[in-house]
C-alpha cells in the first residue's frame, strides 16, 4: 500500500527513488566492462516501466484511472527500450564521442576532466530528474481514492495518444531517410521534419505535459501540484539544454556541414512552425 497523502512524499516512494538511483549507478559501473557508455539510454526507459509496474501493484485500490496512466508509462518506456536496442546495431550513439571530448577538455562538472566522474553525474542527473518529478504522476494517481476516469483525464489520455503517434511517425520518417539509398538529400527536411528540426523531442515534451495534466485532478496538496507543474519545465530543459538538442545538433553540423546550417536557418529548432522562406 502506498502511504501517500498528497502533500508529502511517502516512504515507499523514497524506496522507489533509492532503487532508481542504485539502478543507474549499477549501469554506470557496467558501462566500462560492457563497452557501452549509452547504458543510461537503456536504464531510463526500463526504470519508467519498473515504476509503472510498482505503482499499479502498490496502489491501495487500483482501477481504470491508475491502469491508464501505468499503461501510458509502460508503453512509452517499452518503446524507448526497443528503440535503444535497435540503435545498438548501428554502433555507438554519435552523442557519446562529443560528450567525452567536452569533458576531456575540462568542460564537465566544476571543470573535472575525469570521464568516470562526469558519466556518473550524467547518469545520476537522469535518475534524479526522474524520481523528483517525472514519475510523480504515477503515484499521485495510484493513491487517489477515486478510480473512475473523468472527461478531463480522458482528454489528457487522448492527447498523450496523439503525440505518441506523432513521435513514432517522426522517428519512422527519420528511419526511412537513413535507410534510403543514395542519392538522397543531405538533410531530412520533409514531413514533420519540415516544421521542426526535432519533432520527436517536441512530441516527447508533450507526452510529459499529458502525464502532468492527467494527474492534476488527483493532486490534493501544494507539493504534488508544484511537482506536477515542474514536469514540463524539467522535461523541456533535458530535451533542449542537456541530453537532447545540443549534442544532436553538434553531431549533425559535424557530419553534414553547410546543408545543416541552412536547415537550421530556416527551420524551428523545437516548436513546430512553417519554415522560413
Amino acid at each position: 500500500m502506498i502511504p501517500w497523502r498528497v502533500g508529502f512524499l511517502p516512504s515507499s516512494y523514497g524506496a522507489v527513488a533509492a532503487g532508481y538511483l542504485a539502478y543507474m549507478a549499477l549501469l554506470w559501473a557496467l558501462r566500462r566492462p560492457l563497452r557501452n557508455d549509452g547504458l543510461v539510454d537503456f536504464g531510463w526507459p526500463t526504470g519508467l516501466v519498473g515504476a509503472a509496474v510498482y505503482a499499479y501493484a502498490a496502489a491501495p485500490a487500483p482501477g481504470p484511472r491508475t491502469a491508464v496512466i501505468c499503461a501510458m508509462y509502460g508503453v512509452c518506456g517499452l518503446r524507448m527500450t526497443l528503440g535503444w536496442l535497435e540503435r545498438l546495431r548501428g554502433g555507438e550513439d554519435r552523442r557519446w564521442p562529443l560528450w567525452r571530448a567536452k569533458w576531456a577538455a575540462g568542460r564537465g562538472l566544476l571543470g573535472v576532466r575525469s570521464l568516470a566522474v562526469n558519466f556518473f553525474v550524467y547518469y545520476q542527473a537522469q535518475a534524479v530528474g526522474t524520481v523528483v518529478a517525472l514519475v510523480v504522476p504515477l503515484f499521485v494517481v495510484a493513491a487517489a481514492p477515486r478510480q473512475e476516469l473523468s472527461a478531463f483525464e480522458g482528454a489528457a489520455a487522448l492527447g498523450w495518444l496523439a503525440f505518441f503517434a506523432l513521435e513514432n511517425a517522426a522517428d519512422w520518417q527519420l528511419f526511412r531517410y537513413r535507410c534510403a539509398p543514395p542519392p538522397k538529400p543531405p538533410v531530412l527536411a520533409t514531413g514533420l521534419w519540415r516544421y521542426s528540426r526535432h519533432p520527436n523531442y517536441f512530441c516527447e515534451l508533450m507526452l510529459w505535459v499529458s502525464y502532468a495534466l492527467y494527474a492534476a485532478p488527483a493532486a490534493d496538496g501544494a507539493l504534488a501540484a508544484v511537482l506536477l507543474a515542474a514536469i514540463p519545465v524539467l522535461a523541456y530543459w533535458f530535451l533542449t539544454a542537456f541530453t537532447g538538442i545540443p549534442m544532436t545538433e553538434a553531431s549533425s553540423l559535424a557530419s553534414r556541414g553547410e546543408p545543416y546550417r541552412r536547415y537550421q536557418a530556416r527551420t524551428s529548432a523545437f516548436f513546430p512552425r512553417p519554415p522560413k522562406g
